[in-house]
């Protein structure tokens, strides 16, 4: 299978501790969400407890 984004995963940056692959992921994860962001709905009311 053929992957969406090529990242080279140097063993420089794996010896360093990085991961390329995950830190790329998470860069195109925040640019999407950026892109098209998304509302929480809206919090429903309190109960009522005083019954």
């Amino acid at each position: 299978m053929t992957p969406d984004i090529v990242v080279e995963n140097d063993p420089k940056s794996v010896i360093e501790g990085k991961d390329p692959q995950l830190e790329r992921g998470i860069a195109e994860l925040l640019q999407r969400i950026d892109k098209n962001p998304k509302k929480l709905p809206a919090r429903p009311p309190a109960p009522d407890k005083t019954k």
